[in-house]
């Protein structure tokens, strides 16, 4: 349980940095993230839209409509930093069940553990650090 609090004031401490040049930096840094996988964007919760909404903005991403289908479609999940995977798991599982045929998420400050229906994680670093890609895991069982 103290893990879960100290992730859960980490994540905070860092979707409030979500501003000015390191929402910048995020945003470039998912726009790449989503280049290198052929991916589009689909946010997974309001700091992963003013995520999207930065990238947008420079004119360098493309988003999927979360309510159509997604028929051959790789996505890239978008998401401020989180304490739990159930959102991201849950939308991942969604996005498998309207057609993606890949599913990454890209989650500022990354999570430690695989998280099930995502192929691979990019951590972005709420810091100046590069991002790291750890491996998903997109299996539902």
């Amino acid at each position: 349980m103290a893990q879960m609090d100290e992730r859960y004031g980490q994540a905070v401490q860092a979707n409030r940095g979500l501003s000015g040049s390191a929402l910048s930096r995020i945003a470039t840094q998912v726009s790449r993230t989503a280049l290198e996988l052929g991916a589009v964007l689909r946010s997974v919760d309001a700091y992963g839209e003013r995520i999207i909404g930065a990238a947008l903005a420079k004119g360098d991403a493309q988003v999927v409509d979360p309510w159509s289908r997604m028929d051959g479609i790789v996505v890239l999940l978008v998401s401020g930093a989180v304490a739990g995977p159930v959102g991201i798991s849950e939308t991942a599982l969604r996005a498998r069940s309207m057609g993606a045929v890949a599913v990454h998420a890209a989650i500022v400050d990354g999570y430690p553990e695989p998280i099930v229906g995502c192929d691979t994680i990019t951590s972005l670093p709420a810091g100046h650090h590069a991002p790291r890609r750890l491996k998903g895991h997109h299996s539902a069982a």
